[in-house]
């Protein structure tokens, strides 16, 4: 009687082990695809950060990239009617943005009556460390591009040929520890020449 309930159960188990198996398979199947998501990701973000490397590279001179910690120093920046030289000299906290000092440098002959000076600040941008997980390199990448602002001034100041001008420009919506990256060009209207007589 035993035997009989035993081979009576039998196709049972054969029918629940050959349910279990294509269900273990949809698991690995899966895993598997989670695993190829992960790494997607994983080479989405690496992707994000070598395009923004590239794009620096790509605009080296269309505009200045200033990181405020990284101190003083210059970057030239070219505009249709020549270049100048920029210097981050100063920040300091302004109502609730920063207000930054400007060092801009006019190599050339000409004076130029008036500009426009674009800027794009924020955060510092990530740096790119594989130790972090990846959901807190995509926060991380988040937060730098909510906290982008932009801002475009036109200035009636002259900058004279042959000298540093100084130059003040107020940044809104920003606070001062979180100011990490400066990006400014510059535009110019009008152009004064000796005349040469």
């Amino acid at each position: 009687m035993i035997f009989f309930r035993a081979m009576g159960s039998a196709p049972i188990v054969f029918a629940l082990l050959a349910c279990n198996q294509p269900q273990q398979a949809q698991i690995a199947e899966i895993a598997e695809l989670k695993e190829t998501v992960k790494r997607l990701e994983e080479n989405i973000t690496t992707l994000q950060v070598e395009s923004f490397s590239f794009k620096m590279r790509q605009e080296k001179y269309d505009n200045a990239n200033f990181d405020p910690a990284e101190g003083k120093g210059y970057r030239k920046v070219e505009t249709t009617s020549g270049y100048f030289l920029v210097s981050l000299q100063q920040v300091t906290p302004h109502l609730d943005g920063v207000k930054v000092k400007l060092d801009v440098g006019n190599s050339q002959f000409a004076t130029y009556n008036g500009f426009t000076i674009v800027a794009e600040y924020g955060r510092r941008f990530p740096k790119y460390d594989k130790k972090i997980p990846l959901e807190e390199r995509q926060k991380l990448l988040a937060a730098y591009e909510v906290a982008k602002r932009n801002k475009s001034e036109t200035f009636t100041q002259v900058l004279r040929p042959g000298t540093w001008n100084v130059v003040y420009l107020t940044l809104a919506d920003i606070k001062p520890e979180n100011f990490g990256s400066l990006t400014l060009s510059i535009a110019t209207s009008q152009v004064s020449l000796s005349s040469g007589r």
